[in-house]
């Protein structure tokens, strides 16, 4: 009998530190919007607009308590195209946003394929699988747009306001 309640105590115990031992994390969402931009003539197919992005996380999350990311997701981007130059959004047919870094290798993080528009504005899908939060480590990594064209069109230049949310756990 001794070595049932003994048992049984070790047995909560051991349940108590599991529970205790893994503290809930916590997340927050973060915006972050970026211009991306490309100097023209733009040829039928893939054309790529980027922007340098330097995101401290330290200074993004203005949560209490955050000190570091534990998991960085990026769950949403939306691409607007209010360029004076484009008068038919069908002239683009899909388009892809990946994030390449000194250190981190090209990732592709959204897609939309074919890209539709509601008003000037598409939302694109994005990868659940991308590991991110390396990009954030790094001082500056750049944010890369490849838009497909139809055609050939010979503007000066293209810019394309993108708004990215991020899940960040800590």
């Amino acid at each position: 009998m001794k070595f049932t309640t003994i048992y049984k105590a070790g047995l909560a115990i051991c349940v108590a530190l599991v529970l205790f031992s893994c503290g809930s994390k916590n997340a927050t969402t973060i915006t972050v919007p970026a211009t991306l931009s490309a100097e023209g003539p733009f040829f039928e197919g893939a054309n790529s607009l980027m922007a340098p992005l330097s995101l401290d996380l330290s200074e993004l999350v203005k949560e209490e308590g955050f000190e570091r990311a534990a998991a960085v997701q990026l769950i949403d981007v939306k691409l607007t195209i209010d360029d004076e130059n484009v008068t038919d959004l069908g002239l683009f047919k899909n388009a892809t946003l990946q994030f390449v870094g000194k250190t981190n290798p090209m990732t592709t993080v959204a897609i939309l394929n074919p890209l539709t528009f509601t008003e000037n504005t598409a939302t694109l899908v994005t990868s659940q699988e991308a590991d991110i939060k390396p990009f954030f480590e790094e001082d500056e990594f750049n944010a890369l747009l490849d838009l497909d064209f139809s055609n050939d069109e010979y503007w000066d230049g293209l810019a394309v306001k993108v708004n990215m949310s991020f899940n960040v756990e800590y």
